[in-house]
């Protein structure tokens, strides 16, 4: 640049076209005060400090989450409780495994191997020794004759149907449960004293009741066919089936010794398929229970004949002869099965492991007499086929 007016050639400013000083620069929109200087960042090779940002560590005051509760979080460490559901569909079918564990492939490799063998965790004296005191409980009932036993088949129906709909609503249903309760703890006492003529009585009234109670807006908060519908299942899968145990008690004389067939029955059922499967289990049975298998299915089978067998026979219990007591064997073979498989049927539509937890290595009382829910409609008419028709 020249200062000589005679040269041709001048580069013109901004302060030349100001005509004058430039104004100060606007003040800065965000203050951030003065610079804080130098900062001594760790070096890649030290160890983590453990230290996480507040943003992930949750340290905002309330007001601070609840003005931010339109926008998007950040999820730390302590969120993963929040996804467990999420991962046990992912990684396999026990919700109820830690997290970590699951994670884990060793872990899951090893419940993969339980799951294959039928161990699955279950500590077998605990179950023994449940078992036998349950066993021991209900002989000693039994042998002061029907009435107390129709009582303790009421108690037990009733148990099993608090635990039916408490499973339930936990699974999101909103059934009529106290109707429903009534008519499961009611069948008993009624078939016992009135026959059969009351099972088709009281399911009348339980559908009548049903469609007054989510007329009344009991059932508001869900949908009432629905609802109802698993109101009923629950009155017939447990009151109307195990209402049987009435009739079969009010059978004269022999009552009791049927009853105590068809809990036999349901016994070598339940402990020769798991010993069986547990020890040459190798062919799935069915994905609704993927512990079962073919073997084990056999081999339940097999006990039950074999058990019915003998004690109808040489020991004597029940108006049975050889054959009649053979053919009554193959029919309780062929149902008590069929009873476990249908509670685990539902079992896995509700996601559930079991539908209670009151008898220690055994589940709930229904994971204990499912199968017996089949065989007590088969031992009576079974019985009243060959000794009383």
């Amino acid at each position: 640049m020249a200062d000589d007016d005679n040269d041709p050639f001048r580069i013109v400013t901004a302060e030349d076209l100001s005509g004058g000083d430039s104004p100060p620069p606007p003040p800065p929109v965000i203050d951030l005060g003065p610079a804080s200087g130098e900062v001594d960042l760790p070096h890649w090779t030290e160890p983590p400090t453990g230290q996480i940002p507040a943003v992930v560590a949750g340290d905002s005051s309330d007001a601070d989450r609840a003005s931010m509760t339109a926008t998007p979080r950040w999820r730390g460490e302590h969120d993963a409780a929040d996804h467990v559901d999420l991962l046990s569909d992912l990684l396999n079918d026990e919700p109820s495994a830690p997290v970590a564990e699951r994670l884990d492939p060793r872990g899951r490799a090893r419940r993969a191997a339980e799951g294959a063998t039928g161990a699955a965790g279950r500590n077998v004296p605990v179950a023994v020794g449940v078992g036998l005191a349950l066993a021991i409980g209900a002989l000693v009932i039994f042998k002061l004759g029907p009435a107390p036993t129709v009582v303790l088949a009421t108690v037990v129906l009733g148990l099993a149907g608090y635990e039916y709909f408490g499973a339930v609503q936990r699974s999101g249903f909103r059934p009529a449960t106290l109707l429903g309760l009534a008519a499961v703890v009611g069948l008993p006492l009624a078939t016992y004293w009135k026959g059969e003529a009351a099972i088709p009585a009281i399911v009348f009234l339980v559908f009548l009741s049903g469609i007054v109670w989510f007329l009344t807006g009991n059932g508001t908060r869900g949908r009432p066919t629905a609802n109802l519908g698993i109101t009923l299942l629950g009155v017939v899968w447990i009151g109307v089936l195990g209402s049987f145990a009435g009739l079969v008690l009010a059978i004269p004389g022999q009552g009791v010794s049927i009853l105590l067939l068809a809990v036999v029955a349901t016994v070598g059922n339940d402990v020769g398929g798991f010993f069986f499967g547990r020890a040459m289990g190798r062919s799935p049975l069915t994905t609704v229970s993927p512990n079962k298998t073919v073997e084990g299915l056999i081999g339940g089978m097999a006990s039950t004949v074999f058990l019915v067998f003998v004690v109808a026979v040489p020991f004597g219990v029940g108006p049975f002869g050889a054959g009649k007591a053979l053919l009554l064997a193959i029919a309780l073979a062929v149902v008590a099965p069929l009873g476990d498989l249908a509670e685990s049927l539902f079992k896995r539509d509700l996601g559930l492991k079991d539908f209670g937890s009151l008898l220690p290595q055994h589940g709930g009382i229904l994971d204990r007499f499912d199968g017996l829910l089949f065989a007590l409609p088969t031992a009576y008419y079974v019985a009243r086929v060959l000794s009383f028709g």
